[in-house]
């Protein structure tokens, strides 16, 4: 092996090692970087969209659309809260479909939807 391709190995390992360890920081800092609640919040976001639309059905809606997640708040002893903004699709009288735009804000318990109001 002549002396150049021997530093042209020493060069590659090195900036595969520099890529390997930059990778791995990489990695490591997105998910030090992650929050802890967001799974609680998600499912709390789930639960009261199934609400909304469950209350939207006994209003005579025919779709309820998320459109978006205004805020949404996770308490240590298990309880969350979300208010969000959904598109509300309603059958008219002359068979049309109309979108009203609606907030609800919604509380759950141990995933127990207990209290929700739409707005």
């Amino acid at each position: 092996m002549d002396a150049v391709s021997h530093k042209t190995n020493v060069s590659l390992k090195t900036f595969a090692g520099a890529n390997a360890a930059l990778l791995c920081l990489a990695v490591a800092s997105h998910a030090w970087g992650q929050d802890p609640g967001a799974d609680a919040r998600d499912r709390a976001v789930s639960l009261c969209m199934a609400e909304a639309k469950a209350r939207g059905a006994k209003m005579g809606a025919t779709d309820v659309a998320m459109a978006q997640v205004e805020d949404t708040d996770e308490k240590s002893d298990g309880r969350a809260s979300v208010r969000a903004r959904v598109d509300v699709v309603m059958r008219q009288k002359d068979g049309t479909l109309k979108t009203v735009k609606k907030t609800f804000k919604c509380d759950t318990r141990h995933e127990v939807v207990t209290a929700f109001k739409y707005y």
